[in-house]
């Protein structure tokens, strides 16, 4: 466990109308999802930060958030794996709701160990992995 306590991941949440455009940029193959995560061990110890946007290339419609969470486990890859979560559970939800799958998205990360980590497909996550709480 790590103690963590986020604010509310909608807070941030910048949409300048209804989300149906994903569906579509999902099918048509022009959506792009990107994160980055930050942590500065100096300044903010207990918090790792993370933004997230979701581009539309043919109707150049975009999504936006960030958040942040406190937890004495705050690291800078424990912020690049929440933003990673975020669009996975953005993309989850899309499907969900629309009761389509849809994995057509190109999803991009500046950190090479989050984007090998989310492509896996695990059966299993041990119980002592690095940022278990996130991967589960």
């Amino acid at each position: 466990r790590s103690g963590a306590r986020a604010a509310n991941g909608w807070e941030g949440l910048v949409l300048d109308e209804d989300p149906d455009w994903i569906i579509d940029a999902l099918e048509r193959g022009s959506l792009y999802c990107a994160t980055d995560g930050s942590h500065n061990k100096k300044l903010a110890p207990l918090i790792s930060g993370a933004a997230w946007v979701l581009f539309c290339s043919h109707s150049r419609k975009v999504m936006r958030g960030e958040f942040a969470e406190i937890s004495v486990a705050a690291n800078s890859y424990r912020a690049e794996q929440l933003g990673m979560l975020a669009l996975h559970l953005l993309l989850l939800t899309a499907e969900e709701y629309y009761q389509q799958s849809l994995t057509d998205a190109n999803i991009f990360c500046d950190n090479k160990g989050t984007i090998q980590t989310f492509s896996k497909e695990h059966r299993r996550i041990p119980a002592g992995a690095k940022n278990n709480d996130i991967l589960r």
